[in-house]
This record gives structure tokens, C-alpha cells and sequence, in this order.
């Protein structure tokens, strides 16, 4: 398999995992914006929820094409020079591992988890 479609296929689930963590922090900043200078402690409208939920999913479709797309053209750049490197392996396996473990010891560390 070339390197071009090598690279998007094993970056793809670290990519997935930090598009949905860039988007949850998307939503985040746009509820406290809408929450701190738009509508405050009132009821809020079913458009504010509608409207975040479309920041939702945008800001992870855009941040997960724009990481394929990247894994692809580093895979067409490493294609003259030997493929599929052994070290990016790695790297993909190890954010693969580190970023659900970093997700679980920041909620571990808050109390989330067990008593």
C-alpha cells in the first residue's frame, strides 16, 4: 500500500480523538460566551442548543479533514524516501494510548472516577 494512503489510515483514530476533544472545547467556549454575555442565568432558546450543536459537528469535520488531509500529504512526501516509517508507528499508537489515558487522569485526578 503506498504511503499516501498508509499514513491517513493510521493516523485516523488519533485524529478522531482530538478532533472531538478540539470540538468539545469549541462548544465549551461558545457556551461560556453565550452564557457570560448573551443569556446569562435566563432560560435559554432551543436555537442557542441548535446552534451549538452545529458548532459541534463543523468544528470536528473541519479539524478531522484537515488532519486526513495532512497524514495524506506527509504520506505522498514520504513515499521517495522509504515509505512507512517504523518511528511514525509509534507515534500513532502512542497518542492512540496517551490521549484517552490523559482524558482518564484528569478525571481520576478531579474525583470523577470511584471514590
Amino acid at each position: 500500500m503506498k504511503a499516501r494512503f498508509s499514513y491517513p489510515l493510521l493516523f485516523l483514530v488519533p485524529s478522531v480523538m482530538v478532533s472531538a476533544l478540539v470540538a468539545i472545547l469549541a462548544v465549551g467556549a461558545g457556551a461560556g460566551i453565550l452564557w457570560i454575555f448573551v443569556f446569562g442565568d435566563d432560560p435559554w432558546p432551543e436555537v442557542a442548543e441548535t446552534w451549538l450543536l452545529g458548532l459541534l459537528i463543523s468544528v470536528f469535520t473541519l479539524v478531522l479533514t484537515a488532519l486526513v488531509w495532512a497524514s495524506y500529504e506527509f504520506g505522498k512526501r514520504q513515499e521517495p524516501l522509504d515509505g512507512l516509517a517504523g518511528k511514525h508507528i509509534v507515534i500513532a499508537i502512542a497518542v492512540t494510548i496517551l490521549l484517552p489515558a490523559l482524558v482518564l487522569l484528569r478525571q481520576w485526578r478531579i474525583g470523577a472516577l470511584g471514590s
